[in-house]
């Protein structure tokens, strides 16, 4: 009961959620003259939400530790929203074909939730090595794609893998031989399993161009792959994954990533403030009341400035108790196991309790309007 209290008294943790910027007061005495400017850098993230009710709307640059309200403010002149782009539906399409087993998730069996982990384990593989040889070094996209494929093909065998001295991919590997190793203890029939996702992931990267297809059966090119995966990778965890980063060490254990996996859900009602941060202009000049900014302004009648202020006051304190509920489950999920997924349960009903407090500032909203 004592975590679930202290969601309620945010304040008293406010030093919690920000590790690598200024306090929150310091910012705002540095930025007086831009009320837009209120935060530092810090390690935790927002993905750009999918859900078609709070669809995110720039083309903002993604980087891991530089990521703003005042960045994106900056990047409001660029609005186009992500969701309805051609490329993003073929790509979401895609993946959820091949990867987003969905009726796993529902199940509460604990050998089920290893596997769903394990698919996305395999997921990430990919987008790190994409991440640190296309997007990060010198090597080329057919580059890329041999060393994908030759891993894939040779089911992680350290022996015969490429050689690399860069310490991530050395890191990924043997991530990927720990997570393997104990899912062949605890997934029933796990040679068959994963059998069938390295087929489907050697159809992937056979493709002419990583088996994006558009909907006229084109194909999309790498750079423009890279492209799509600096703005949409976060919902499929590579930003989750930063998350749980400590002393810049790649997760290890299958654990984290079933943690990872449920911290994806968690973010939702994180996704909606920030579109609501982002849809500021565009709701503007469209002069609706179609969200929570608008209500205020035209209902409220309340200024810019001071909604803003509001919406990132709320935005702040959210990330307060997102990360003080993230170190307490992180904490629980590294030494897990079968006899303990009671307890994981519990603590993930936690951050259940967190979206609810949050799905309630929502709610109030949508109900207000209604009247």
């Amino acid at each position: 009961m004592e975590l679930q209290a202290r969601i309620f008294v945010s304040d008293k943790y406010a030093n919690c959620y920000n590790e690598t910027s200024k306090p929150v007061t310091a910012q705002r005495e540095e930025n007086k003259s831009d009320s837009l400017q209120y935060f530092g850098t810090t390690r935790v993230k927002y993905i750009f939400h999918s859900d078609k009710d709070f669809p995110s709307s720039t083309k903002i640059k993604v980087q891991l530790d530089l990521v703003t309200p005042s960045v994106v403010v900056e990047s409001l002149n660029e609005i186009e929203t992500i969701r309805e782009s051609k490329i993003f539906r073929d790509v979401e399409a895609f993946v959820r074909r091949h990867f987003a087993c969905l009726e796993i998730v529902k199940e509460t069996n604990y050998e089920k939730q290893l596997y769903y982990a394990l698919l996305y384990t395999w997921w990430w593989l990919l987008d790190d090595w994409i991440d640190t040889c296309a997007l990060k070094s010198d090597i080329g996209g057919m580059e890329i794609l041999d060393i994908i494929e030759k891993f894939v093909e040779t089911e992680g065998n350290k022996e015969e893998v490429m050689h690399c001295s860069d310490p991530l991919l050395q890191a990924i590997k043997k991530s990927y031989a720990e997570c393997d190793a104990m899912a062949g203890e605890t997934v029933p029939d796990y040679p068959n399993v994963k059998h069938r996702l390295i087929k489907g992931l050697k159809i992937y990267l056979q493709s002419n161009a990583w088996g994006l297809m558009s909907s006229n059966l084109a194909g999309y090119s790498f750079e423009t792959f890279v492209q799509w995966r600096n703005l949409e990778c976060g919902i499929f965890g590579s930003h989750e994954t930063v998350l749980l980063l400590e002393n810049g060490s790649p997760l290890k254990y299958m654990e984290d990533h079933v943690m990872v996996k449920t911290i994806r859900y968690i973010a939702v009602p994180l996704g909606a403030i920030r579109s609501d941060i982002l849809g500021l202009k565009k709701e503007i000049s469209r002069n609706e009341k179609g969200n929570t900014i608008m209500f205020k302004i035209l209902v409220e009648k309340k200024s810019v400035d001071v909604v803003l202020q509001e919406i990132l006051s709320l935005h702040d304190t959210i990330f307060r108790d997102y990360v003080l509920l993230r170190k307490a489950v992180f904490a629980m999920f590294r030494n897990s196991g079968q006899d303990d997924f009671k307890k994981l349960k519990h603590y993930i009903e936690l951050l259940g309790v967190w979206d609810h407090l949050v799905s309630l500032y929502l709610t109030e909203i949508s109900t207000r309007r209604a009247i």
